[in-house]
């Protein structure tokens, strides 16, 4: 996962910032895609139906269940995907005592854990550190050990181990960069465990890349650009040549505006530019013509909002006033639109507060609708995001309620992990506590 609050220092906990491992469905024609999931539901119901206890036909319907997951949530209905996703894990959970020494039931439920966990920490893109969502990572690790033990050669265990540490990485890619890190190498080890032909399928490399971006991303957390830059690299050259040969693969297409995006905002933490103008145009370009396919994919019109708002700050600092006004303007119409939608999420509510109080073109800022929106992601997430209560703090800020920022901010530090000795802070941590001491001043 794109997630995901970004700021020009830290990224995190909007649209995923971390690149997701899987395509979006059926080279991104999701309609397509849960026609045929809706039928193959079928044909395994009419199998249960004769003979309920078939154990294979329950296994396979609970995987039908977590593709038919993924799709909802990429569609942008992401409490019926949910749904989908954790029934599958129940289902999975309540097969595993029939056949305890089944390899690839383990490993249904290895991906199930850590799918579950994805889905529920990145809901539009959010990602934030969630205690249970690692916890069900460490349940998907769990199980791969036990497949491990089972069978040691089985190379399909490394595939889904890399998937699983990916994960990790991307959950703790904000609070812990360098533990996230050590996941991501992990992910690739796992990778290069695979036979040299599973290495060389399309499949694979699109992994890698995603995982190199991830990689890079986290390099640049903190401040090692030419090491992050190198890794996003090396996912490029994959994603780009994919891009190329498959200029009618919506999924190739989107998957390269990931590589965009992570290059321009390690180029942005280095300031460079001019490198971080062109990466952004390039991957909103893309996402615009991704809409022209399917202008109502959610994903597509945030991750484009959010861009446009990227891009434009930069301008101005550039000094195209007139191109960064047509710019924000754009981006806010859209990511407003999103937060006011009855079913909006918690990111959507935080992105479009973000920009209404961060926006360099001034005239477009708007403190005290920002304030409301940022209340209302906190109300989402039940106080327990740092990431929404960072944001409030700041639109607080901006209405002068210095009183209020303190007193969100703080509550944000609070939830952040203990800091292990010997190891840096998170960019959220440093921000908060030069933001507080400022607030207090």
């Amino acid at each position: 996962m794109f997630s995901s609050n970004w700021n020009s220092r830290r990224p995190t906990s909007g649209w995923a910032t971390c690149w997701a491992t899987r395509s979006p469905p059926a080279l991104g024609d999701r309609t397509r895609a849960l026609d045929s999931y809706s039928k193959a539901m079928a044909q395994v119901d009419h199998v249960l139906r004769a003979n309920p206890r078939d154990r294979k036909a329950r296994q396979f319907a609970a995987t039908i269940r977590l593709q038919t997951g993924g799709a909802l949530t990429f569609a942008g209905k992401g409490d019926e995907g949910i749904a989908q996703v954790q029934r599958s894990v129940e289902e999975l959970k309540a097969l595993l005592p029939e056949s305890p020494n089944d390899v690839a039931l383990r490993l249904a439920l290895a991906k199930a854990f850590e799918f579950h966990a994805t889905q529920v920490s990145q809901r539009g893109g959010l990602i934030a550190a969630t205690a249970a969502a690692e916890d069900e990572d460490r349940e998907s690790l769990a199980q791969l050990n036990q497949a491990l033990a089972i069978d040691p050669q089985d190379a399909r265990i490394f595939r889904q181990f890399a998937d699983t540490e990916s994960a990790m990485g991307n959950l703790l890619g904000s609070v812990k960069p360098l533990e996230a890190i050590e996941h991501y190498r992990s992910a690739i080890g796992y990778l290069d465990r695979l036979p040299a032909e599973v290495n060389d399928s399309i499949e694979i490399r699109r992994v890698r890349a995603g995982i190199n971006l991830n990689l890079g991303w986290s390099l640049g957390q903190i401040d090692r650009y030419p090491e992050a830059l190198d890794a996003i690299g090396k996912g490029q050259t994959i994603l780009a040549a994919e891009a190329a040969a498959h200029p009618e693969n919506t999924s190739a297409s989107y998957h390269l505006t990931a590589v965009y995006r992570s290059r321009g905002i390690v180029c942005g933490y280095a300031k460079m530019t001019d490198c971080a103008i062109d990466s952004f145009e390039k991957a909103a370009a893309i996402h615009e013509r991704l809409l022209k396919k399917d202008a109502s994919n959610v994903t597509y019109r945030a991750l484009r909002g959010e861009l446009l708002m990227r891009i434009s700050s930069l301008l101005v600092k550039r000094g195209e006033a007139a191109s960064a006004r047509t710019r924000a303007a754009e981006g806010l119409q859209i990511l407003t639109s999103l937060a006011s939608e009855p079913r909006a999420s918690a990111t959507q509510a935080n992105e479009a507060c973000r920009w209404l109080v961060e926006t360099e073109v001034k005239d477009l800022r708007d403190f005290k609708r920002a304030v409301a929106l940022c209340e209302k992601a906190v109300t989402l997430t039940h106080e327990k995001d740092s990431f929404s209560l960072e944001r409030l703090a700041s639109a607080r800020a901006s209405l002068e309620d210095r009183t209020g920022a303190v007193e969100a901010a703080q509550k944000a530090l609070a939830l952040l992990p203990a800091l292990e000795p010997g190891k840096p802070k998170s960019r959220q941590q440093v921000s908060l506590e030069q933001a507080i001491a400022g607030w207090r001043k």
